[in-house]
């Protein structure tokens, strides 16, 4: 069982609502990613997402077949691991200033698209974490070698090393 998101500030000051989740689309096509990398194939699928007080909750079942999903479930079960991100789409949305850092201006996300949960090492949102584990079986800690499509995967700090433009603030949102 993991907190996908919650209803508090994340470390860029922004906002989720939690009664805004939009979760149809989502529930038509569940996956499960590796740190937003929709290049790759999703490493499992999320049966079941839901709102639960300020928090959105999700598990997650691993895809066996896969050496490198096994590898990363392993990390989670040895506590290496413990952090869900959620890829979403903003559908309404305004502006804020930052409780954490006073006179920024962040984003309050009123309604917004759930497009993916994925596992990562260091979330947006630090109470983005796995709460429960249910069952221990695991047979796979380590694939032999990672799949080719994973070598040379950045993170998004180092592909946005100068920062993100920001779009006029009349402009369409176009993701």
């Amino acid at each position: 069982l993991f907190v996908a998101s919650e209803e508090t500030e994340d470390r860029f000051g922004d906002v989720l609502s939690a009664d805004g989740w939009q979760l149809e689309a989502f529930k038509k096509n569940p996956v499960f990613l590796f740190g937003h990398n929709h290049s790759l194939a999703p490493i499992g699928k999320v049966p079941k997402v839901w709102v639960e007080g300020k928090q959105l909750l999700s598990t997650v079942v691993w895809d066996e077949e896969d050496p490198f999903a096994m590898a990363v479930k392993g990390k989670y079960q040895r506590g290496f691991m413990r952090a869900v991100s959620v890829g979403f789409r903003a559908l309404e949305f305004e502006e804020r200033e930052s409780n954490q850092m006073k006179g920024l201006r962040t984003i309050h996300f009123l309604k917004q698209e759930l497009l993916e949960i994925s596992a990562v090492p260091i979330p947006a949102h630090p109470g983005a974490l796995k709460k429960a584990y249910e069952g221990t079986e695991f047979k796979i800690f380590m694939p032999k070698g990672l799949p080719a499509e994973l070598r040379g995967v950045i993170g998004w700090a180092s592909a946005h090393a100068g920062g993100t433009p920001k779009a006029d603030r009349d402009a369409d949102w176009d993701a």
